[in-house]
């Protein structure tokens, strides 16, 4: 994946991030990501501008027990986590949170059997309230691109506006 470099899209906030908080940082997140958790999805690499989630492959997340591949459910949300990670680490001492706006998902291939599945994604740019992401799941190499994945994440600058959105969205407001 290539990287930005649009001088006026650099994330100032991102450069000098320590390697050990920027890691701090992807773990206290994975662990209060239920689903994360459960599909046993590892960081393999972080840096600002890139980072890499690993999906074990499990017998619990095959789609079809004759072909013995992971479940396309459990490859989109690798790829939404990659994402969404993606902006945390392009952003890191910038804001609070982020959530989804839009998500979409090619699957091109069907996964290898028995192997687990690799996302790389980048965080390319950053708008005052919106930022958006790119991934590939793949495996063995980064050329053999199983699906490819494109998100837009809305840009929370403080706990009280995600705060905001959430009371409106219990309140059967989803336009808040």
């Amino acid at each position: 994946m290539t990287q930005n470099n649009d001088p006026e899209n650099k994330s100032k906030e991102s450069q000098g991030v320590s390697q050990k908080d920027l890691m701090n940082l992807i773990e206290q997140i994975q662990t209060n990501v239920k689903q994360v958790k459960e599909l046993g999805i590892k960081v393999a690499f972080a840096r600002p501008e890139k980072i890499t989630l690993e999906l074990p492959w499990q017998e619990k997340i095959v789609g079809n027990i004759a072909t013995g591949v992971i479940h396309g459910g459990a490859i989109s949300t690798l790829l939404d986590q990659a994402c969404g990670m993606s902006v945390f680490c392009r952003l890191f001492s910038d804001f609070s949170t982020a959530s989804t706006l839009d998500l979409r998902i090619d699957h091109m291939k069907m996964p290898e059997p028995q192997k687990s599945v690799m996302a790389t994604a980048e965080c390319f740019k950053v708008t005052e309230n919106v930022m958006f992401s790119r991934a590939t799941a793949w495996q063995e190499d980064e050329s053999n691109i199983i699906s490819s994945c494109s998100g837009t994440f809305i840009r929370f600058k403080d706990k009280s506006s995600y705060s905001k959105m959430l009371a409106g969205n219990k309140e059967g407001n989803h336009n808040a």
